[in-house]
């Protein structure tokens, strides 16, 4: 009588090679996203330092769906963030937090990378104090340099611009609030820290210390940070800390009641603001 294979066992067999091959293929998808993932990172962070906000918003939207696929914690993290950043660069501070608040429930990746938690927290305290909530804002902005300040990282290099940003955010939002004394005194800390900072760093200072005293009428004081800040930019790229400086110099033409000039000066400063689809108002 001829023997035939038991029907079960091959069965079985076949069964198996198909899950052998079929977790092949999804590890290799996996993976192959995951190499997606952190170059779309890579790319995001290139669209944000040279302005391309357009660019970095689409990126941003693909890196977040492809990681939601995959449950990215650090992809979901970023492009999360990225939509943020755009959102608020835009006016648009409530869709900002919302995207936000999503980085927060992410808690085991915030205490992975202190830096990123720091970031998340100031703009997340920056968006409350453009929509005029100046408790939140401070509330935000002070958990955001207790991180930062109790970091262990050994980079102290990135831990001081991160503290920087902190001191200047605050003195913005005390100058908001007119509490003028809390707002030189964070200027001043910002200050013992910015010696060895770059151009961007003392522009973004300047600019801190112009709107201090254009606050407080001091309009021979604000001239000189402003234009101090515009220095730094010759023959440099154009960047909106420049564009802030420009639209300070207006504000300062203005109290000196020169008008037509400072009317140039504005236009000019929103044609640069119009450049790189971006709009401040941290200094409104």
């Amino acid at each position: 009588m001829p023997s035939f294979p038991n029907t079960f066992n091959f069965k079985k067999q076949i069964i198996g090679i198909f899950l052998l091959i079929s977790g092949f293929l999804w590890a290799q998808t996996k993976e192959e996203d995951s190499l997606e993932i952190d170059s779309l990172i890579a790319l995001t962070n290139h669209y944000n330092r040279s302005y391309e906000t357009v660019k970095l918003l689409e990126a941003s939207k693909k890196l977040l769906t492809i990681s939601q696929k995959n449950n990215n914690e650090k992809g979901l993290a970023m492009g999360n963030f990225w939509i943020a950043f755009c959102l608020s660069n835009s006016g648009n501070y409530t869709q900002s937090n919302n995207y936000l608040k999503k980085i927060e429930t992410q808690k085991s990746y915030l205490n992975k990378n202190k830096s990123f938690a720091t970031n998340v927290f100031s703009l997340e305290g920056v968006n409350y104090q453009r929509l005029g909530f100046y408790t939140l804002a401070a509330k935000s902005i002070h958990r955001a340099l207790h991180i930062i300040k109790n970091s262990t990282s050994e980079n102290k290099k990135d831990q001081e611009l991160y503290e920087r940003s902190a001191y200047v955010n605050l003195s913005n939002l005390y100058n908001a609030t007119k509490t003028q004394d809390s707002a030189y005194y964070y200027l001043n800390k910002k200050k013992n820290l910015t010696l060895n900072g770059d151009y961007l760093e003392r522009t973004y200072l300047f600019n801190g210390f112009g709107y201090y005293h254009i606050n407080n009428k001091n309009i021979d004081s604000a001239n000189f940070y402003y234009q101090k800040s515009l220095k730094e930019f010759d023959g440099k790229a154009d960047h909106y800390y420049k564009a802030d400086a420009m639209r300070g110099l207006g504000n300062v033409l203005f109290e000196q009641k020169k008008y037509p000039e400072a009317l140039d000066i504005y236009l000019k400063a929103l044609e640069s603001y119009k450049q790189m689809n971006v709009w401040n108002n941290e200094y409104d």
